[in-house]
């Protein structure tokens, strides 16, 4: 009688927890793709950031020996304008292009390691200020998103994030375990600080130094609740923080389908998979804010290291973190994964666009373009 008894209090706590569980937590999702346009261009064109009223994307072009150009494309792939602002002249920069962004207004941000400044749509210049900063950071080989926000809500208030997101913040720093992550500035204060200590990290206390160039933030920024979503390349955790306030909203725990090296205590340069001097480990790799509370992290799985021999025979220039077969990505709702391991088609995934829609760059190793293709998805419930 007693063990029945037991039984049956236990059915019932059960069917509660079921019954109770957000529909989110009860269903399977998916990416369904539904557009896609091209880019009649024989450069690479990485799209950062859209502006929904006029639908325009921005991002850059990479012209190799000539460098970045900042690029403005219309939602069917026509290029609007392409342009190469770095130089001498005084609507230039001089330095690395590290962030771009649309502005409320429409207009574009440009963030360097010494300067912020603001072009209209014809990238002519609008404004152009010199930030405070607590340490330089040179992005080569891309831009990333730009993350601003209005402390307090105050319009006045411009505050911004001069550390990109997946940029090597601690590359020769003698010990980043006392550091933080995040820089925030404030050209009209005058001000730079730093939140998100590292010593903050669930996995700070298996963080050895040697890891100190593969150890980066990872976020992204809801400019309109002043929170900041962030995690790093080697973690198991999105920790929430009110930009208002630097403090803690809540953490989400993450449950990857393959990242072995966090289930070490002591995550060192020696114990990460490597082949010669290159990584093969896992790594997150980007966040992406999506509607309704959703949130979605990117990260990069392990490549075995004979797989990684046979794929360099054929391609001495290949690494896995640019093989969309080794991307998967993870959905979460009110501080709570959805998901397993999804896989993302084809392709490297750029950026959110309202709708719980992500834009795509979709590559094909097998087929060689003369364009650029995209693609946009919406995440769905199967």
């Amino acid at each position: 009688m007693k063990k029945y008894i037991i039984k049956l209090v236990l059915f019932n706590f059960l069917f509660l927890i079921f019954l109770f569980l957000p529909k989110f937590a009860l269903s399977q999702f998916k990416l369904e793709k539904i557009k896609e346009f091209k880019i009649n261009t024989l450069f690479q064109v990485d799209l950062i950031d859209y502006y929904p009223p006029e639908g325009l994307f921005l991002g850059y072009t990479n012209k190799f020996t000539k460098g970045l150009e900042i690029t403005i494309v219309k939602e069917e792939g026509e290029i609007i304008i392409s342009k190469n602002m770095k130089g001498e002249g005084p609507e230039q920069y001089g330095s690395t292009l590290n962030c771009l962004s649309f502005s409320d207004e429409g207009d574009i941000w440009a963030l360097t390691p010494h300067q912020l400044l603001l072009y209209d749509k014809n990238l002519k210049l609008k404004e152009k200020s010199r930030y405070e900063s607590r340490g330089r950071i040179y992005n080569y080989g891309g831009a990333k998103p730009f993350s601003y926000f209005y402390k307090n809500n105050e319009p006045i208030d411009f505050s911004f994030i001069t550390t990109p997101s997946g940029s090597r913040k601690f590359a020769g720093v003698s010990n980043f375990r006392e550091k933080k992550l995040i820089q925030v500035s404030n050209i009209k204060r005058n001000d730079a600080y730093e939140i998100a200590p590292v010593a903050e990290r669930p996995q700070y206390e298996y963080l050895d130094k040697s890891i100190s160039e593969i150890y980066f933030p990872i976020y992204t920024v809801d400019k309109n609740k002043s929170i900041l979503y962030m995690t790093t390349s080697l973690d198991n955790e999105i920790t929430h923080i009110n930009l208002n306030t630097n403090q803690i909203v809540s953490k989400i725990k993450i449950n990857h389908g393959e990242f072995e090296i966090l289930d070490n205590n002591n995550i060192t340069i020696k114990n990460l998979a490597s082949y010669q001097n290159i990584t093969l480990a896992s790594f997150n790799y980007k966040i992406f804010k999506l509607d309704d509370g959703l949130i979605a992290l990117e990260y990069i799985r392990e490549i075995p290291y004979g797989t990684y021999e046979k794929r360099i025979e054929d391609n001495p220039k290949y690494h896995h973190f640019n093989d969309p077969e080794y991307h998967r990505l993870i959905l979460f709702h009110n501080n709570k994964q959805l998901t397993k391991d999804l896989e993302i088609p084809y392709g490297k995934i750029t950026m959110s666009l309202p709708g719980n829609r992500l834009l795509i760059k979709l590559e094909n190793p097998e087929i060689e373009e003369d364009f650029i293709r995209y693609g946009i998805f919406k995440v769905t419930k199967e």
